[in-house]
């Protein structure tokens, strides 16, 4: 029989993966990204109207670029540490 290990290995120092996760807190719960949302008109825009899958990928991309634009040249060592990490693997 095969089987497949799989580890996962957090390549974010604990500090960074605690303001992530903070930035995740405040867009998953936060009126304002709602608010932003609505703004938005669906028949101009690439987004579907309905509150739902993607709203919450909004939500979650909206953390993304947050983050990644408050961590600036920070998540270049990141992104090679995933690089690296990647490479070992093959």
């Amino acid at each position: 029989m095969n089987y497949y290990v799989t580890t996962t290995t957090d390549l974010l120092t604990p500090e960074q993966r605690k303001q992530f996760n903070d930035i995740i807190d405040v867009c998953h719960d936060s009126d304002f990204v709602s608010r932003l949302w609505d703004c938005l008109d669906h028949k101009v825009t690439d987004t579907v109207a309905e509150y739902g899958t993607e709203m919450e990928n909004f939500k979650g991309d909206l953390a993304d670029f947050c983050f990644g634009w408050v961590m600036g040249v920070k998540m270049m060592g990141i992104e090679a540490k995933i690089a690296h990490h990647n490479l070992k693997d093959k």
